[in-house]
């Protein structure tokens, strides 16, 4: 499993959006849609890129590059907007 299908299985598992990951890392939504395309559009991250990908969702570099999170694994709940 390469890079993309991670990153799209980490942050689908995170609940987030491409936007809301791409505002966490800070950088443009093209650029984090980018990161999933799995076609002639793709771009892999750079490194410090990554750690901060990594980052937003909330694991270790490790983790990323392990196993990846299934529908059995807990889901980090979102808190309400009040």
């Amino acid at each position: 499993m390469g890079v993309p299908e991670r990153i799209a299985a980490w942050r689908e598992f995170r609940g987030m959006t491409q936007h809301e990951l791409a505002d966490k890392v800070g950088v443009t939504y093209p650029a984090a849609y980018q990161w999933e395309a799995t076609d002639d559009n793709a771009v892999t991250p750079r490194q410090k890129t990554l750690d901060k990908i990594v980052a937003a969702f909330e694991i270790t570099m490790e983790q990323f590059w392990g196993p990846l999170p299934s529908e059995t694994t807990p889901k980090k709940k979102r808190a309400k907007a009040s």
